[in-house]
């Protein structure tokens, strides 16, 4: 009886959890970003153009923190950024994300972006 109880609450802690994320599955991994934009949500062209011709890798690091290496051509840039995952979204500097698995890697909704994580080796 006793069996068949804990069986019941996996199933249905598994079935609670759409993407199955875990902090594991970010900490300590390198993710290349491909961007997807929708201009008519307020970003202006000018930043549209500059993210969709960046380089951009996000490297997550332990306790909530990582760090961004973005490249435009010979012209680059590293920054910092706070991550946390809050049920299942990502949140990335206090922009929530919706995240879907993919074979390598994440597609992460905004209501104005979507971006596709490709991790790196």
């Amino acid at each position: 009886m006793k069996v068949v109880g804990i069986g019941l609450l996996l199933s249905g802690l598994i079935a609670g959890c759409s993407t199955g994320m875990r902090d594991i599955d970010f900490i300590n991994r390198q993710y290349e970003v491909s961007y997807n934009i929708d201009s008519t949500k307020g970003m202006d062209s000018a930043r549209i153009a500059g993210l969709l011709n960046a380089k951009t890798v996000l490297n997550f690091l332990e306790g909530g923190q990582g760090t961004v290496h973005t490249q435009w051509g010979m012209v680059s840039k590293d920054s910092s950024f706070n991550w946390k995952l809050q049920e299942d979204q990502l949140v990335i500097n206090d922009q929530s994300y919706t995240v879907e698995k993919l074979f390598k890697g994440y597609k992460l909704k905004s209501d104005a972006e979507m971006l596709i994580f490709r991790q790196q080796p």
